[in-house]
Formats: C-alpha cells, structure tokens, sequence
C-alpha cells in the first residue's frame, strides 16, 4: 500500500492518510468542524485548495506532522516558493540564483514571505541550503 507521504499534492495527501486511517469524509468533516464533507472532497478531487491557515489542523486530525504538512500545503500554494527552494527560478530579497538556477544565499540569510495578512513564511539559510522553513503570526513570531 503507497504511504499518504508519496503523494504530491496536499488534497491526495488528506485523501491517503484519512483512508489510511480508516475515515469517512464526514468524520474528518466533523473533526474539523465542518458543516459538511463536501469541501473535503473537494480538497481530496484538488477542486478546492488545503487551506494554508487550516493545515496544523488537518495535520492534527489526520495525526501527521503538522510542520511537515503545512510545508506542502504552502509550496502548493505558492509554485514560485517551491521553484525558488527546489527548481529553477530563485526568489530573493537576499538570495541570488546560481548558475545552475537553484537559489544561492550567503550563510544564516533570512527572509520573510508575506503569505496573508496573519502568517508568514520566514525561511533560514545555512551555506546556500535551507535550513529551516517555519510559518507563524507573525505578532507572536520571533524572528
């Protein structure tokens, strides 16, 4: 049986991991305080995008890691994030792309994303690789 982890987008991943786990989508519903199951069907169908600001939750019920799974929900949400980190295109305020395209920073560089109004994405670089990526409010972030 393949592991909700192999899965590459957030909907396939609550799909995986809720049969894994032997629920219905009405019981996720509920434990997510949903009216009805249809916005997970949606999220499962990838009709209707994981809610960044919902996913610690959907982690929580599902009983996966949240910070790994908000991490895939915010690189689904925002493609240039995931280019910059992992593909082609580099997104900077500090980091500048390398010849082979991947993102280039100068040692415990920082950057701050701006993902809504309440959160945002700040990312920790150590020697040009991504040493830690953390989402918060960013009135009760240190940063």
């Amino acid at each position: 049986m393949k592991s909700y982890a192999s899965e590459n987008t957030p909907g396939r991943i609550v799909a995986a991991r809720r049969e894994e786990l032997s629920f219905s989508q009405a019981e996720l519903a509920r434990k997510l305080d949903y009216p009805n199951p249809s916005f997970i069907s949606m999220m499962e169908a990838g009709k209707s995008r994981v809610p960044v600001e919902k996913a610690t939750e959907i982690a929580n019920a599902l009983e996966m890691d949240p910070t790994w799974f908000t991490r895939q929900v915010v690189l689904d949400r925002y493609p240039e994030l995931r280019e910059a980190l992992f593909g082609n295109a580099a997104y900077s305020r500090d980091a500048a792309p390398s010849q082979s395209g991947t993102p280039r920073c100068p040692s415990n560089s920082r950057i701050r994303i701006d993902l809504t109004e309440k959160y945002t994405l700040d990312l920790t670089f150590v020697d040009g690789r991504v040493l830690q990526l953390t989402i918060g409010d960013p009135a009760i972030a240190a940063f």
